[in-house]
């Protein structure tokens, strides 16, 4: 069978021009460019408008943010020491220390009132050049006959109230007769928790020890039992506390012979 051209069977030509028409812009898919669509020439400009800064997230600066420009400067202002414990020392050695003591005993005076308003009481503290609230003095040789207490001039020191203090005593002393021992105490100005002090010396040139001690205010409770050699001097030390009451006074050493 030969070839027959397809316009001989039809009787009409091979090639058809389609006639005019129109294909709406979202009918068109793939990548073709609609030239004639409307939405190229009107780019529906945004109207003029403002987001509150509260709104904008991300980490955008606004420009115009009147946070920037107002800071919130604070206004000039102080603030008041008013520790839970007004009694804030603390002092080692034969010094001063409360029994509720607030702080750490590194801090200084000086570091809170630079910071804090209000007012410390002039304290030491320990670690310090001189850890000692007093360092007292014999004012001179005291001689006493009698088992009634005689003041050691001098030796004195003003206490504060609800306030603790830990003391050491060093003296010489001589008697008359080997026999006779000594008795110390701490007579205070003003009614206290607790006064006790201990003391303690040779007995004899062997070694052997003797002491005494006082559990109460101005109250010789024990005495010791004579010394190594009479009419030479006898090296005596002693420890004590004083935990004060609700008044402040004054702590006077005293001293007595055995007999």
């Amino acid at each position: 069978m030969g070839a027959v051209a397809w316009a001989a069977i039809t009787g009409k030509p091979s090639t058809f021009t389609p006639a005019a028409h129109a294909h709406a812009p979202s009918d068109v898919t793939g990548t073709a460019v609609v030239t004639n669509d409307e939405r190229l020439t009107n780019a529906r400009t945004p109207t003029t408008h403002a987001h509150a800064a509260a709104d904008v997230t991300g980490t955008a600066v606004i420009t115009n943010d009147a946070r920037l420009s107002d800071p919130r400067t604070p206004l000039t202002h102080t603030h008041s020491y008013e520790p839970a414990n007004a009694n804030i020392q603390t002092h080692v050695g034969s010094a001063h220390a409360p029994a509720t003591a607030q702080k750490n005993s590194d801090i200084t005076k000086a570091e809170i009132e630079a910071q804090l308003t209000g007012t410390i009481s002039s304290h030491s503290h320990a670690g310090g050049a001189d850890p000692f609230l007093a360092k007292l003095r014999l004012a001179g040789d005291i001689t006493n006959s009698t088992v009634t207490p005689a003041v050691l001039t001098g030796m004195v020191f003003s206490y504060e109230a609800n306030s603790y203090y830990i003391f050491d005593m060093y003296v010489l002393c001589t008697s008359a007769a080997a026999t006779t021992g000594y008795g110390f105490a701490v007579d205070t100005s003003s009614a206290v928790t607790t006064v006790a002090l201990t003391f303690n010396h040779q007995l004899a040139n062997t070694g052997t020890i003797s002491g005494g001690q006082s559990i109460a205010d101005n109250t010789v409770t024990g005495v010791s039992s004579g010394v190594p050699t009479l009419a030479a001097l006898t090296p005596i030390m002693g420890r004590g506390v004083l935990i004060t009451g609700a008044n402040p006074g004054t702590a006077q050493f005293v001293f007595r012979p055995e007999v």
